[in-house]
């Protein structure tokens, strides 16, 4: 299986870190590929831009060449993996941007959906 494992923390020695590349070394031990996508590390930016929240009337939906980039990056895999801590009792804002952005009406929901089954 290719899996695309999406980490959110900005300290690379964090307990966060240290789970996701256990998590790796397990998936690779398992036969799996993975790709790793770091948001704070890849600059992704959080802000969810006018362009990134079309309307939902639009026949043809479109969006920021960066979101349409990780749409098809999300597309490319058979599964998806998020590593974050809690804060809060909620996500880091980082990766609470990055699903606003990316999981958007016509990907993750409405005419067309995420092709996977389950996401941990």
């Amino acid at each position: 299986m290719n899996i695309l494992v999406t980490v959110a923390h900005p300290r690379e020695e964090s307990l966060t870190f240290s789970l996701m590349h256990a998590l790796l070394r397990g998936l690779a031990d398992a036969g799996h590929t993975t790709e790793v996508l770091d948001l704070y590390r890849s600059n992704f930016s959080p802000v969810l831009e006018e362009v990134d929240e079309p309307a939902w009337n639009q026949e043809n939906q479109t969006y920021s060449r960066k979101v349409d980039e990780e749409m098809q990056r999300m597309n490319r895999h058979d599964a998806l993996v998020y590593v974050f801590p809690l804060w809060w009792w909620s996500m880091p804002a980082m990766l609470k941007g990055y699903i606003d952005r990316v999981w958007n009406y016509g990907c993750a929901y409405g005419p067309s959906r995420l092709p996977h089954q389950k996401v941990l």
